[in-house]
């Protein structure tokens, strides 16, 4: 966990570089397959008509596939997918995409824990609610008490049962920034082969709720 950190914040990226309101990197809302092609100088390593990826991505010293998605052959979705089987990088990966997602679009307008078990104590154990706000902290506490990053030990163990609890698909954490005709979501939830994914998008706000009607919600 350490040397992972360390690799993390030697890592020189510039988080708004990478992003565009109305748009993702240095392509825009809109665009073609063959035009989002143009702008990224590595060759996509998957082609699906609509939709492209690109595997060696990083973002904020995070390794992750950038995916761009599309309807009607115009870009309405990109997103940003770690996918880790390490008890400790999700956390590390939200922590810095959210910092960053907060000094560029304000406080989010909706920040939830899911738990799908229904068990309330991690809840409280995983996320402490910031005073005043209805921000989520990802700061470890445990028996009412935080966690000192002093103590690696106590710390990873704590991290190791999080992390479990995500890839069982126990719970999940949605966060959510409107902007302009954008909508952004950061989550954590559950991936395949025992892996858990810190999820960032960003879409079309008519297209976003295009997918919750299809989907009911």
């Amino acid at each position: 966990m350490k040397n992972n950190l360390l690799i993390i914040l030697s890592c020189s990226i510039i988080f708004n570089s990478l992003l565009l309101s109305q748009g993702l990197r240095n392509s825009k809302w809109g665009d073609s397959p063959l035009k989002v092609k143009e702008s990224e100088s590595l060759y996509p390593s998957g082609d699906k008509g609509n939709e492209l990826y690109y595997s060696n991505t990083n973002l904020e010293g995070i390794p992750c596939v950038l995916y761009y998605s599309f309807e009607k052959n115009k870009l309405v979705s990109g997103q940003y997918q770690g996918r880790f089987d390490d008890g400790a990088m999700e956390f590390i990966a939200y922590k810095i995409w959210y910092k960053e997602l907060l000094a560029r679009y304000g406080n989010p307008i909706e920040s939830k824990y899911e738990n799908f078990d229904n068990d309330e104590k991690y809840a409280f154990e995983i996320f402490r609610n910031n005073e005043g706000t209805t921000l989520w902290s990802l700061e470890l506490w445990d028996n009412n008490k935080k966690l000192s990053n002093d103590n690696l030990e106590l710390v990873n163990t704590k991290m190791f049962s999080f992390h479990f609890l995500f890839e069982e698909g126990q719970v999940r954490v949605v966060t959510k920034w409107n902007y302009k005709n954008d909508v952004i979501t950061l989550r954590i939830e559950q991936g395949d082969n025992n892996t858990v994914l810190t999820v960032l998008t960003f879409m079309v706000k008519k297209y976003y709720n295009k997918l919750r009607g299809e989907q009911g919600k």
